[in-house]
């Protein structure tokens, strides 16, 4: 049985049946998640980061060669956070 999900525009989710073996994902016209990138120049034990998408969104944090890196991070509201390192870093930090 295969299982049909569409979102249109208005973000209302159909779902369909048949007999194949294979699932579809439709999201045409649905809007997409809003996003963010910060870039820390200087290198900083804290970063105090206002991303304005109006939510407490999922941070990932890479250091200026890019590898992921671990880091306490603080949702101060739903429009800023708080990233703290135990040693002063610089790098990006990606908020979706």
């Amino acid at each position: 049985m295969a299982v049909s999900v569409n979102v249109n525009s208005s973000n209302s989710v159909s779902l369909s049946t048949t007999t194949a073996n294979t699932v579809t994902v439709n999201s045409s016209g649905a809007s997409s998640d809003a996003h963010f990138e910060h870039i820390q120049s200087n290198a900083s034990d804290q970063w105090d980061i206002t991303h304005n998408l109006g939510k407490k969104p999922s941070v990932s944090v890479h250091d200026s060669n890019g590898y992921e890196v671990i880091a306490i991070v603080h949702h101060m509201s739903l429009n800023r956070v708080i990233i703290e390192f135990k040693v002063p870093t610089f790098g990006r930090a990606y908020f979706n």
